[in-house]
């Protein structure tokens, strides 16, 4: 998902986009309960990405569709969810939804809220939800709380670490210039877990990146010789040491008056 004064930074995703399929978090049920999904619920996954959200929604839901911008990202996404159904899987962005109104049980955005207008996103979010609809956004981040996890994460320039004292604002525009809040106060809800990986697959999960992406060769180059450092000289691992990176999962939800 992109802002719409700044480029998408998954427009050309390309070659990180495998690796995005194989290395990046994915979301567990459990951590989604807080959401009420039922069964005959309609769910919508905004900023689809590769469908890792997706894949758990539509073991929850009747109906789910995913929205992606990024043609690279819904290849991906096709090559990972090969039995999603394909007219569910729609090319638009958060800012304009190709939905009816008050049609949406359940709104997801994760690990793209930052990258949207949110006047405009939660306008259409209010537009398309039913009354008592759902909003939910979601951060599956790692826990820099961990001092060697916070040094990771800023070689790996992994900027998308958000803070648990910064509510998504929801707020929309309304008459006469006044801001309207169609939404009930948003609520946190926070799951801690481990991704088991290799040092390698460290490595690589730091070229699904924005700050990747977006790097030249130099760029490339630094990270991985200062992530090598790091971790086979500083933090002393072995090729085949199997590495309990820790996450933090945020999910934010609110409610549609």
């Amino acid at each position: 998902m992109s802002h719409p004064h700044s480029s998408n930074p998954f427009a050309n995703a390309g070659e990180s986009v495998p690796t995005y399929v194989d290395l990046r978090p994915g979301y567990s049920a459990s951590a989604l309960s807080s959401l009420g999904i039922e069964p005959h619920h309609v769910v919508v996954d905004v900023g689809a990405g590769t469908g890792k959200l997706t894949a758990t929604l539509a073991a929850l839901a009747g109906e789910v569709w995913a929205v992606e911008p990024s043609a690279d990202m819904r290849s991906g996404f096709r090559a990972a969810l090969p039995d999603f159904p394909a007219e569910r899987l729609l090319d638009a962005s958060a800012e304009r939804l190709p939905f009816a109104d008050a049609s949406v049980d359940v709104l997801t955005y994760g690990q793209c809220w930052h990258w949207v207008d949110e006047r405009l996103a939660a306008s259409e979010a209010a537009r398309v939800l039913k009354p008592g609809g759902v909003i939910a956004i979601l951060f599956n981040q790692l826990d820099v709380r961990q001092p060697w996890v916070h040094r990771l994460s800023r070689i790996m320039r992994s900027g998308d670490v958000h803070r648990a004292d910064r509510v998504p604002d929801l707020r929309v525009p309304g008459h006469h210039g006044h801001m309207e809040r169609p939404f009930s106060p948003p609520e946190l809800s926070i799951s801690v877990w481990l991704d088991p990986l290799l040092p390698e697959q460290i490595a690589q999960l730091g070229t699904t990146r924005s700050s990747w992406i977006g790097s030249d060769a130099a760029g490339r180059a630094r990270m991985r010789k200062n992530l090598d450092w790091y971790m086979y000289e500083y933090l002393g691992w072995r090729d085949d040491a199997v590495v309990g990176l820790p996450y933090q999962l945020h999910v934010w939800n609110a409610r549609l008056s």
